[in-house]
């Protein structure tokens, strides 16, 4: 136990300089949590040691929010460790007990550990955006450069590139980046060491540092994405951060020739146009094979008379109540119900991922006064995201509602377009639902004679919506909100919230509502003609031409 006790203490001191005052709320309510799942007689030790936790986090505020990430991973499994000893010794705690306990632990740590998550992502998110501007902009010779140290390094060793095995944690196995990373941490600290040495250069010292500076980059390429690397999305979020990086220095050459070298070479601009079309070609290819990794994670399995859709990636499962008859009609019909399953995880997966991935859009500002240009997506496939379908064919209750999700129902086929209005009949539910496009036909699902009607014009390709909030209870949406960009305001709940859950397509970055794709269905309680099911379509704002 006192070797365990000092790496908690350890754990514990670097916590509490690392969590800002700002997080402190999250942390505290995962320590009660923990607190409240443990036995007080069994439990005094670590009673203890989390009262420590909050006395000092009230104190003390971080001085370097990176270092929190690789504290944290050490705290939770040392956390976890004592108390699964506590559990284990304790006489009195029966099997039960402990099964129970347990899970709250679990439960309580990946509280924590999602706040850890969010404010990392936000770190990291906020750094990239911000250099997005500065590259948006034409600069002086070393002012990028330096804009690059401030952002991406700060007073850290490894900057942004520390924050990455938790950034990714909801797209890819945190475990895995994190053994990359760290495989590489020399190499990124060379980069920085040269960055730096490149800035504080007389102008006399430029080219030479320069030359340092693109071969480390172009080392580091060729090791990161090329070879037997080139199929390792483990390694996808750390060339992302990476090609801002090596980018950056190749545009710098270029644009800064004559101030560096004292004269021109057009081999500079061959090279940068070469790098950026290769960076595009690695993350699009990237696309695909993160695709089909991630429906890796998702399948389903016979399981006691129910079928499971699996999310094995995010510990999740849909469950069917599979009928004894298993004529060849039963079975094409529930192959489709698990495709629709297995189909909502992964778009759920995919705007997890395209949060990240999106960054890559920026690549053309690095061409040769290019850096005004506006991102656009790789192509169409990439440039669009489906959300759902939301129904109650993915969110069931047999033991509730019986097999209704059997209802079998078929999606309207609206394509991607412009949207340029709404009507929405609601009342405790959404009855009915009328969506408008430019040049087409209108698309209308459900009861547009029940309950309320509120309309929603003047939508076009300036004006669009954002995202949409959906409310699904009684096995219907229940209510549905639209948040827009520009002049209009959210729509407000339209229909009802109460004893709902609620799911938010959107918002993303440079992402507008296309399409919706709806199925009517009956509510469970009052038999109702309403709006049963959607699938919201997204699409980037611009989209490069295949």
């Amino acid at each position: 136990m006192d070797k365990n006790s000092k790496n908690f203490d350890n754990a514990i001191e670097r916590i509490s300089e690392a969590i800002m005052d700002k997080t402190s709320k999250s942390v505290d309510n995962a320590i009660e949590s923990i607190s409240n799942a443990i036995m007080d007689k069994t439990s005094k030790n670590v009673d203890n040691a989390i009262e420590s936790i909050s006395d000092e986090i009230t104190d003390k505020t971080s001085k370097h929010w990176d270092d929190v990430v690789e504290s944290f991973i050490d705290a939770k499994d040392t956390i976890y460790t004592e108390l699964i000893k506590i559990f284990t010794f304790s006489k009195t705690n029966t099997k039960e007990t402990m099964d129970k306990n347990s899970k709250k632990c679990d439960n309580a740590i990946e509280s924590f550990s999602d706040a850890i998550t969010d404010k990392t992502s936000k770190h990291w998110d906020d750094a990239i955006e911000s250099f997005i501007d500065a590259i948006s902009k034409d600069t002086k010779c070393t002012e990028l450069i330096k804009i690059l140290i401030e952002t991406f390094f700060q007073d850290d060793s490894f900057g942004i590139f520390s924050l990455l095995p938790e950034r990714s944690r909801n797209m890819l196995r945190k475990e895995d980046v994190s053994k990359e990373f760290k495989q590489r941490q020399n190499d990124i600290g060379k980069i920085k060491k040269s960055l730096i040495n490149y800035r504080d250069a007389p102008k006399s010292g430029r080219a030479d540092r320069m030359e340092d500076l693109v071969k480390l980059c172009d080392n580091f390429y060729n090791n990161l994405v090329t070879g037997k690397n080139m199929d390792n999305v483990n390694l996808l979020t750390i060339a992302i951060t990476f090609m801002f990086v090596h980018l950056t220095i190749l545009r710098e050459r270029n644009r800064h020739s004559k101030d560096i070298y004292s004269k021109e070479n057009k081999s500079y601009e061959i090279d940068l146009r070469q790098k950026v079309q290769d960076y595009k070609e690695y993350f699009i290819s990237m696309y695909t094979k993160w695709e089909e990794w991630r429906k890796g994670f998702i399948y389903y399995q016979y399981i006691d008379g129910h079928y499971r859709v699996h999310d094995e990636f995010h510990r999740f499962h849909i469950s069917y109540k599979y009928p004894n008859n298993s004529d060849e009609a039963t079975r094409k019909k529930y192959h489709e119900i698990f495709e629709h399953g297995k189909f909502a995880f992964l778009n759920e997966g995919k705007f997890i991922f395209m949060n990240m991935y999106l960054h890559t859009f920026a690549l053309n500002k690095f061409l040769p006064n290019n850096w005004s240009a506006p991102s656009e997506a790789h192509s169409k496939i990439i440039g669009t995201l489906y959300y759902g379908v939301v129904g109650k064919v993915i969110f069931t209750d047999p033991e509730k509602y019986g097999n209704d999700y059997e209802e079998p129902f078929k999606l309207s086929s609206d394509e991607p377009g412009i949207i340029t209005g709404l009507n929405i009949h609601h009342s405790d539910v959404v009855h009915g639902l009328t969506v408008k496009y430019k040049g087409r036909d209108s698309s209308t699902v459900g009861n547009v004679k029940g309950g309320e009607a509120t309309t929603v014009r003047g939508l076009d390709e300036d004006n669009y919506i954002t995202s949409v909030d959906l409310f699904f209870g009684d096995q219907v949406i229940t209510g549905i909100q639209f948040n827009f960009n520009g002049k209009h305001q959210p729509t407000g709940v339209l229909g009802s919230e109460e004893n709902a859950r609620m799911f938010r397509g959107g918002p993303t970055k440079d992402f507008k509502l296309a399409a919706i794709q709806m199925a009517q269905s009956k509510s469970f309680s009052k038999k109702d003609d309403c709006l049963g099911y959607t699938l919201l379509i997204f699409e980037h704002l611009r989209i490069a031409k295949d």
